[in-house]
């Protein structure tokens, strides 16, 4: 059974209704963002909310049909180049974290804090990883499901510059980085016919 929870109102006063078990918009996902600010400025390159929050959807659904069915000893396995599921997903969670935190300083008003380089995103990387690897399944569950949701809240609150693309740095603010990681977990599948 799907809970609806009440229509929220974002700063451009769109209304949406968010479903309580993922927190996406379920009724406005085709509706457009107004290309025009509240003083009448046309706003470059916005991104469409409703895709946007769909493009999100789809692809956390991928990923969670392709660990679907395996065991905790499978997910935990440190076998695809030295990573385990547990920590594809726990790297995608913190992903997840620092998107959602860039969408609301930029609708906020405030510049991009992660401008970085690729280089730097692998530093980042690097330093994370072992950082969260000895995180619990339970809790990189748990970090998956709620960074997910904070991103799609941030998404849904969004102000027109927070839906503006060329505001934000590498991070970016629609990313198919886990639709990479997606494909990892399928290729390890299959290799290990799970």
């Amino acid at each position: 059974m799907r809970v609806v929870m009440p229509a929220i109102i974002d700063q451009t006063g769109r209304q949406f209704n968010v479903d309580e078990a993922d927190g996406v918009n379920r009724r406005d996902t085709g509706a457009r963002v107004p290309q025009t600010t509240r003083n009448g400025t046309q706003e470059a390159g916005m991104q469409d909310r409703g895709a946007l929050l769909r493009h999100y959807r789809e692809s956390r659904e991928a990923l969670l049909a392709a660990i679907h069915g395996l065991t905790d000893a499978q997910l935990t396995d440190p076998s695809i180049d030295g990573w385990s599921v547990k920590d594809h997903l726990a790297h995608v969670a913190l992903w997840d974290d620092l998107r959602a935190s860039e969408v609301t300083r930029i609708s906020a008003g405030h510049a991009s804090a992660w401008r970085i380089t690729d280089e730097q995103a692998e530093a980042y990387n690097a330093i994370a990883y072992p950082a969260r690897r000895e995180l619990s399944l339970a809790q990189v569950r748990w970090e998956l499901q709620t960074s997910r949701a904070r991103l799609v809240d941030a998404i849904a609150a969004a102000t027109p510059q927070g839906l503006d693309p060329s505001r934000y740095g590498e991070t970016g603010l629609r990313s198919d980085h886990e639709a990479e990681h997606t494909g990892w977990i399928k290729r390890w599948r299959g290799e290990r016919g799970f």
